[in-house]
């Protein structure tokens, strides 16, 4: 996220970019964006697929099978997600509050370099 914000606050503020710088700020905007995302989408959707199977697994066990039913439960009340650092967990807003985030912070680090 820091390749990815440097990048674009260059972008955004450098008052003189030649091409070349130009084109390797976008380049270096785009691979860092799409690493993100590579990491940050999959995850996002093994937590979705993770809670769903939690959720339809104990209704397709047959209910003569009681004992392997109550095993499931056991084992998925505890819930394992894909989370940072076990403080949030991945899910589809984290991507575009991390996005948002990135973007109100170079509005700001802009507009106090503005001003000196």
């Amino acid at each position: 996220m820091i390749g990815l914000f440097r990048a674009g606050y260059r972008l955004a503020y450098d008052t003189i970019i030649y091409q070349d710088y130009f084109l390797s700020l976008v380049l270096s905007a785009v691979s860092h964006f799409s690493l993100q995302m590579m990491i940050m989408i999959p995850a996002c959707l093994a937590n979705e697929e993770a809670k769903h199977v939690a959720q339809i697994l104990p209704d397709l066990i047959p209910r003569h099978e009681s004992d392997l039913k109550l095993q499931f439960e056991k084992e998925f009340r505890h819930q394992k997600y894909l989370s940072l650092w076990n403080i949030y967990f991945f899910d589809r807003s984290l991507i575009i509050a991390s996005n948002g985030a990135l973007l109100t912070y170079g509005i700001l680090f802009g507009t106090i370099g503005k001003g000196c």
